[in-house]
Order: structure tokens, then sequence, then C-alpha cells
């Protein structure tokens, strides 16, 4: 049986210039990844969508701010201002459970 390593948990951002709840979500994903010490464990991708609107349209987000934690087609989607403890349990089940992406 082969064991698949975890290198890194995808997490996308996506936010607008004009979302007022944007700045509060990003800082919360970040003080999660902080606290957890999770920095070398996570991958995070800020996607403006003022810049790419259909890749919002695409993956069915129609309200910011919008975080997906995990691979595409698997990945858990928090909508507004995530709740740090479930934010947390979705990274580490990605990490810890055997879920996720390969760099």
């Amino acid at each position: 049986m082969q064991t698949e390593v975890i290198l890194k948990v995808q997490i996308r951002f996506f936010h607008s210039s004009h979302c007022a709840f944007c700045p509060g979500a990003k800082r919360i994903l970040q003080e999660v990844v902080e606290e957890g010490q999770l920095d070398q464990f996570v991958e995070i991708e800020y996607i403006k969508i003022d810049d790419k609107p259909e890749m919002a349209f695409e993956l069915g987000i129609m309200a910011l701010p919008a975080i997906l934690v995990g691979p595409g087609g698997n990945e858990q989607m928090f909508v507004g201002l995530p709740d740090r403890e479930q934010l947390k349990s979705a990274i580490s089940t990605y990490l810890f459970g055997g879920m996720g992406a390969e760099a």
C-alpha cells in the first residue's frame, strides 16, 4: 500500500476591491495559518475577481469573500467571514486526512 505525502494544501481566496468583508476574511485566514504554524503546509492564491470574473463564475461563486480549501473539484468553500475553527478543521482535514495536492 502506497502512502500519499501531502506537501501543500491549496487555498484560493476570492476577493474584490469593493468588498467590505474581504479584508477581515483575509486577516482571519492569515491568522489561522500563522497560529496553527501551517505556513509551510499551505499555498494561498489570492484571486481578485475584478480581474478574473470568469474563474469565479466557473466555480459558482456568487458572493464574496469566498475561500476554497483543498484540491480542485474536491474543495470546501467558505463564503463571508469564515469561522476560525471550521477553517482550521478544513485545512487539517486535507492536510492530515489523506487528501490534498502534491506540490
